[in-house]
């Protein structure tokens, strides 16, 4: 692994460190959001499971469709709410 590499890694690392002590902390705190859900707009969408673009990405193949789906409920105002599994780059 080249140092470039190393170094990419390790601020991964850090920032995936931080967000999880955050998320542990409000988890703690009972946190809560609120949703509008009379007058807001929102799409929820679960376990994209979207990858590195690689052999192993089984996302590649939905991402011309997710990424129209974005551009058509942004254009009427929703606001997007990813949960589940979102992110694979680990995967390989």
């Amino acid at each position: 692994m080249s140092r470039s590499e190393e170094a990419c890694q390790a601020r991964v690392a850090t920032a995936y460190d931080a967000v999880r002590q955050r998320a542990v902390h409000r988890r703690a705190e009972g946190f809560r959001v609120t949703l509008d859900m009379s007058g807001d707009r929102y799409v929820f969408l679960s376990d994209l499971h979207r990858g590195a673009r690689n052999g192993a990405d089984d996302f590649r193949r939905a991402e011309r469709a997710f990424n129209a789906a974005l551009a058509y409920y942004n254009r009427l105002g929703y606001t997007l709410v990813l949960i589940g599994d979102v992110e694979e780059l680990w995967e390989d």
